[in-house]
């Protein structure tokens, strides 16, 4: 990640010095950006974490409709991530590591709680057309809000990138935004691939023993998440 910001950081330069830019790549981003965002955004996007986890069980239990719906809550969450680091937090963030600490702390504490209460959930297997299995949309929003907002994910892509398009005081550059729409398209694109391979599989959410190893798969990817949390580099 830190080699991508130093190419990052390379075109931004070069993009500066062309005739007509506007300082730091907020006239626009260039296609050197895009070459080192989009795929190291689109890897991690796809990546197997707790939120697409989620989407792939909404739709086996709920069809790829609600999966979708339920997905929204991870974008206002990652929305306003994107607002606030183009309102100047994410530079905050990186001068001040005590305050980016205890960030980290409670969103990895919020993981394990919900890894652990996925990993203690009873295994008994689903009846996919039983009145239990009926939706409930707004909590399903709620814990996709929840786990995007404490999930590493969009720190891990947005931080090293984003904070390079920020001017301080300036939050309505089209850069920041720009590449923060990129992002939750990309993020749709993963959300819609996970619900259609959930609505798919709902054969693992009739079996006890299939839905035992999808809740253990949840858990542990939301453990795994928290763990990474702490443990990654997020100052680019």
């Amino acid at each position: 990640m830190k080699a991508c910001a130093e190419r990052t950081r390379s075109a931004c330069a070069k993009f500066d010095g062309e005739a007509g830019a506007l300082p730091g790549c907020y006239a626009m981003i260039s296609a050197d950006f895009l070459s080192v965002f989009i795929p190291a955004s689109l890897a991690i996007n796809l990546y197997p974490g707790p939120n697409n986890i989620f989407a792939l069980s909404n739709a086996a239990r709920h069809g790829i409709g609600i999966a979708m719906m339920a997905s929204l809550g991870r974008f206002a969450a990652f929305g306003g991530l994107i607002l606030l680091l183009a309102l100047g937090v994410g530079a905050l963030f990186l001068k001040s590591p005590q305050v980016f600490f205890a960030l980290k702390i409670a969103g990895a504490a919020f993981l394990v709680w919900l890894g652990v209460k996925m990993l203690l959930r009873p295994s008994t297997a689903l009846v996919l057309d039983s009145p239990a299995t009926t939706a409930d949309l707004g909590q399903l929003f709620r814990d996709e809000f929840m786990v995007a907002w404490a999930n590493p994910k969009p720190l891990i892509v947005l931080l090293p990138f984003l904070p390079m398009l920020i001017t301080p005081g300036d939050w309505t550059s089209g850069g920041v935004f720009l590449a923060g729409a990129l992002f939750l398209v990309l993020e749709g694109i993963a959300a819609f691939a996970y619900a259609v391979a959930g609505r798919r599989m709902t054969w693992i959410l009739t079996s006890e023993t299939g839905r035992l190893w999808l809740d253990r798969a949840g858990g542990v990817s939301v453990i795994l998440a928290a763990v990474l949390l702490l443990v990654s580099d997020l100052k680019g």
